[in-house]
């Protein structure tokens, strides 16, 4: 019953903001702007959640918690940059929504960022709420999708080779690793999504096409 009624709840939203788009774009934008304002502001100073997903784990497993990343990798980022003594942190995002990607929880403490996405309404948003949030913070937002091709240039326009990337997440939902395989940058710490589906004894990677779409995570995509 509960889910049932979530589900037109949500239904009735996204018509009402479907009519308020096309009869008056610009209380739309002030709409969505104002509910993304409001979701961002929970997500970054929300209290920590740890539920851990299994019980064989590593050590560094035991410094989990969530709040901005997907599952627990906030608390995992925090322990290594805490190791590794950084205070100041360079990072680059690929792929992100603006109410959860893994660099959110370091923005407060960060001196440079890049987030890079090929959704302009994802990245609307974000370039909205840094300059809101962050108006003395050197962070930067592109529209535009990452291919194996372009990767470098893409990040030389905000970053120096002689600059020290610190953290680096890829999350694109496809070919993630060929875009990792032509990066000449190093950074100090990298988070790159994978699909658990296929287990951790299986080495594979989709054959590399800059058009790839990941439709469903259970193992379902398509070429276009």
């Amino acid at each position: 019953m509960g889910l049932k009624l979530s589900r037109k709840i949500r239904s009735l939203r996204n018509s009402f903001l479907i009519f308020i788009r096309k009869y008056s774009p610009r209380f739309y934008n002030f709409l969505i702007l104002l509910g993304s304002y409001s979701r961002f502001y929970y997500k970054l100073n929300k209290k920590k959640r740890i539920n851990f997903f299994s019980k064989n784990l590593d050590y560094i497993n035991k410094f989990e918690y969530k709040k901005t990343s997907q599952n627990n990798e906030d608390g995992i980022i925090e322990y290594l940059l805490d190791k590794l003594k950084i205070k100041n942190v360079n990072f680059v995002e690929i792929g992100f929504d603006y109410y959860e990607n893994n660099s959110l929880n370091i923005l407060k403490k960060a001196n440079k960022g890049l987030f890079i996405d090929g959704d302009n309404q994802k990245t609307f948003i974000m370039k909205k709420i840094l300059n809101f949030f962050f108006p003395n913070k050197d962070y930067q937002v592109k529209n535009t999708f990452i291919t194996r091709d372009n990767i470098n240039d893409i990040i030389l326009e905000n970053f120096n080779m002689s600059d020290d990337i610190d953290f680096m997440s890829i999350d694109i939902d496809g070919v993630d690793y060929y875009i990792f395989e032509k990066l000449k940058f190093r950074p100090k710490i990298i988070c790159i999504e994978y699909n658990f589906w296929f287990g951790d004894n299986i080495k594979c990677s989709i054959p590399y096409n800059e058009n790839f779409k990941w439709e469903i995570s259970l193992g379902n995509f398509s070429v276009t």
